[in-house]
């Protein structure tokens, strides 16, 4: 249905829209003020908002907002850009009242208590210091900062230190108080509703409260830039970054569709120019993209690469080199009809994609009435990008990719300190710009009751359909039972290697004719593998469902593995491998599934090592695809909008069904449950991250479940550990628990980030909460609200048809039957009291933990640990 908008008395804003395919419904609030309306003073205030919002309200303590969501089975976030702030819930259409209630109750009536603003302002600090860790957030803060020198889009969203300890109860009030009015908000609900009812219950929830002064936006204009700008940054880090800014108009300019277009040409998709030159040809980069940020005013389009700089290091200028060159050919290479028409399709395909949830439709709509002022703002520009044509791309191009018109960020390792003067940068794109110039010139299937399609072939391959016409897409995963849990301590790696490959060439198509064939459908295609399982998936509009199936067959049983791509992939495998380093919060993970799964091929990792990478000869890999892409192992799971029996004639057409193979899965030896232990690694940066873990059970054992709805009750904003850890003490901005499952045994982490002075506290918080959950019974209140919340997050997820699609295909390969999954709510909510603290008794000792932690070395008063590597 066409969404309507109307407004209430007091200036409100609404917009609507009906969709009773799914028991769903999204409600946002977007308030028109984000942190380029602030003063210097004021930076980050509004991104403080976004914090302090659910912390309390007339009606409601702190902790109870997210617990009241949680506990109906939704989800509650927040998000602050520099033109609003945005509060939304995603939640079963039967709780819509509760949603709008707790959004109305937030965005209007929030108390800001001072102690909880104190204890905020810590948590913020802390997400400040996680962002200084992270080489791609100083870039884009540098980037940004650089490209805009007098409008505030140059200032970091959530502020700085010093602002941000600046703040007091007072000036929270006095934004709040001049931005958060009616007439300056948006109500947004997309999905299953009544229409009158839903008016009346905004109308009840909105409706009474009554506008303050008039708010006013006033921001300073960005100068046209006249010259090349340069920001180089220098961090303890393994891989190195550039971005280019070049400014472009805001949202509403004629120029946008083409520019957008151009984005998408550049850096998007395996077919992308910057990809094909720079990643697949060159090998200069281990990552490249482009994109275009047209907020509402004057925004940018942002070129970006990584590249190695450790083991055969890439100088940083012939990257820029590089990058430039791709740049300033299309000043005078006329892009080609195919690959515009391929572009617009993937820009076309967007919409569709946003079209299948709720969420996805009430965000664009939000955004186009708040940045453009008009909901159908979208289908004209689709219209005229339509009309797009190569010699316009070739316009814009020349307007704005220029050397004068560009900012050049890079945040480079210490080693290269003094290797890049700003001089070189300025003088490089002027040649490269003069260089170019001058070249120039020169049969009734019966569903189950779940409307599932099973077929059999005879050699052992299985096929599972499930129709839905609801949107026109189609959701394709053949899996074969192996992983992780097949390799050695030589063959590490080697899934995850066969699965990069799959796509990178066959018999009949090389790499690029790969990419360019699924990108011109508007889909994709990828391999994936993990600790259970190895395959392909694909995602692509139904129209073009038979021509990508056959694409997807020859992928899947004709891989060629070409020995350039596999070199390719090995190296930004390698890449891979050393710039992980720097995430902090996966060193620990992987130091864990090291300790915990010792003996047992889970303890390896996904990726490999580089010693293992590098000595899997071509005959390795291409004897391990054969072995183990067999299709007598394999079950395809489609899913989407195609007939049952056009997908049965598609791959009886394309693969080969009546194989008979003959390898097993292996008989792997059971694991131990470990001691305590503990294990730190150093690394000189600004937190903490423990990763704590235990031992469990595999993942078609029944107490996963009770472990699950454990994990929930600890997890999430109403979380235990989020209360105690972050809202009561304010040691971290990112404190969680997870279940983790595998086919031989899982494991149940808690895990935090935090200052390393609070390392010890933040392990003795989490150990006391597990100890609470071993010693009392949980409320009912408490394990309903996890209950509900566990059953509504898979009801949200299960709108899309690629994870249904992967339910399907990798319980049926893993032997615990296509439709476990149905099931999967009556489990959850079977869990009693008594049944979370046996699983917690038992499988949560405190003798059995695992403590992983990357901290700095010189943190103070810490136990003496292990080193393990």
């Amino acid at each position: 249905m066409d969404p309507i908008q109307y407004q209430l008395p007091n200036g409100m804003s609404v917009i609507l829209q009906q969709d009773h395919t799914a028991p769903v419904v999204a409600v946002q609030v977007w308030v028109n003020v984000g942190s380029a309306d602030e003063t210097a003073a004021q930076a980050g205030l509004a991104h403080v908002h976004e914090h302090m919002l659910f912390k309390g309200t007339e009606r409601r303590a702190v902790g109870e907002i997210a617990a009241e969501v949680e506990g109906a089975g939704g989800q509650i976030n927040a998000w602050t850009s520099y033109d609003q702030t945005v509060y939304h819930i995603v939640i079963a259409s039967r709780y819509a009242a509760t949603a709008l209630d707790v959004l109305a109750d937030a965005t209007l009536h929030s108390t800001f208590d001072g102690e909880e603003l104190s204890r905020e302002l810590e948590v913020i600090q802390e997400e400040l210091k996680r962002g200084e860790d992270q080489p791609s957030h100083v870039l884009s803060d540098n980037l940004f900062r650089t490209a805009f020198q007098s409008h505030p889009y140059g200032l970091p969203i959530i502020g700085t230190e010093e602002s941000v300890a600046s703040f007091t109860r007072e000036d929270v009030l006095n934004f709040f108080n001049t931005w958060y009015r009616p007439d300056n908000m948006t109500v947004v609900v997309v999905g299953d509703f009544d229409l009158g009812e839903m008016r009346d219950l905004i109308a009840a929830s909105f409706g009474d409260q009554v506008n303050g002064a008039t708010a006013r936006h006033s921001r300073p204009v960005e100068p046209v830039q006249a010259e090349t700008r340069v920001s180089v940054v220098y961090q303890d880090i393994e891989e190195g970054h550039m971005a280019l800014a070049f400014h472009v108009p805001g949202l509403s300019h004629s120029d946008v569709p083409a520019l957008e277009l151009l984005s998408i040409l550049l850096g998007q998709g395996d077919s992308s120019i910057l990809f094909e030159e720079l990643q697949r040809n060159r090998q200069l980069v281990t990552d490249t993209y482009a994109y275009l940020y047209t907020p509402r005013e004057p925004g940018i389009l942002d070129v970006s690469a990584s590249f190695q700089t450790q083991d055969d290091p890439v100088d940083p200028m012939d990257v820029l080199d590089a990058t430039l060159e791709q740049l300033f050919r299309l000043h005078h290479v006329a892009v080609s009809e195919r690959d515009l028409r391929r572009a617009k399709v993937m820009l076309q395909s967007e919409t569709v994609y946003r079209r299948e949830t709720v969420q996805g439709r009430a965000n664009r709509l939000g955004y186009f009435h708040v940045v453009a002022g008009d909901i159908a703002f979208e289908e004209r520009f689709f219209e005229l990008a339509a009309m797009v044509t190569p010699e316009e791309l070739t316009r814009v191009a020349r307007q704005y990719l220029t050397p004068e018109n560009m900012t050049v960020a890079f945040v480079l390792p210490e080693s290269m300190r003094g290797t890049l003067e700003d001089d070189r940068v300025v003088a490089l794109a002027r040649q490269e710009f003069q260089e170019i110039a001058a070249l120039s010139q020169q049969d009734a299937l019966i569903p189950d009751s779940h409307g599932i399609v099973i077929h059999d072939f005879p050699g052992g391959l299985r096929v599972i359909i499930q129709e839905d016409q609801t949107v026109p897409l189609v959701a394709v995963r053949a899996v074969v039972s192996g992983g992780l849990r097949l390799e050695t301590e030589q063959t590490n790696g080697i899934n995850n290697l066969v699965a990069e490959l799959l796509t990178e060439g066959t018999a009949s198509r090389s790499a690029q004719e790969i990419a360019q064939e699924i990108e011109s459908m508007a889909g994709s295609i990828s391999g994936f593998s993990g600790r259970n399982s190895i395959g392909l998936e694909m995602q692509v509009l139904s129209q073009e469902f038979d021509a990508a199936f056959e694409l997807f067959a020859d992928c899947l049983q004709n891989a060629s593995f070409p020995e350039r791509e596999v070199d390719r992939i090995r190296r930004e495998l390698l890449a891979e491998l050393a710039a992980r380093a720097d995430d902090l919060a996966g060193t620990a993970f992987r130091q864990l599934n090291r300790a915990i799964f010792r003996g047992h091929p889970l303890q390896y990792d996904v990726l490999g090592t580089t010693e293992s990478i590098n000595s899997l000869a071509l005959d390795d890999i291409r004897d391990y695809y054969h072995e183990t892409l067999d299709p007598s192992r394999m079950t395809i799971a489609v899913v989407g909008d195609v007939r049952a029996r056009e997908v049965i004639s598609a791959v009886e057409r394309n693969l080969d069904v009546v194989s008979e193979g003959t390898s097993e899965d292996p008989d792997l030896s059971s694991l131990s449950v470990p001691q305590r232990q503990e294990i730190v690694s150093n690394r000189e940066r600004q937190q903490a991250h423990i990763a704590m873990g235990y031992l469990t059970v595999p993942m078609d054992h029944p107490d996963r479940y009770p472990l699950e709805v454990l994990a929930a009750i600890l997890s999430g904003q109403g979380g235990r550990l989020f209360v105690q850890l972050r809202d009561r003490q304010s040691l971290a901005y990112s404190v969680a628990a997870f279940n983790v499952q595998a086919l031989d045994a899982g494991y149940f982490a808690a895990y935090i980030a935090t200052s390393p002075g609070k390392q010890s506290e933040a392990i003795e918080s989490i150990e006391r909460e597990l100890q609470l959950m071993r010693d009392e019974l949980v409320s009912r209140d408490e394990l309903e609200r996890a209950q509900r919340y566990l059953v509504g997050s898979r009801a949200i997820s299960m709108q899309r048809s690629t994870n249904r699609a992967a339910f399907l295909a990798f319980d049926d390969a893993y032997g615990i039957g296509y439709d476990d999954h149905y099931r999967y709510d009556d489990h959850i909510l079977a869990v009693t009291p008594e049944e979370i603290q046996r699983v917690a008794r038992q499988y949560l000792s405190s003798e059995h933990v695992i403590l992983s932690i990357v901290r700095p070395s010189s943190t103070e008063g810490s136990q003496e640990a292990s080193q393990e590597e």
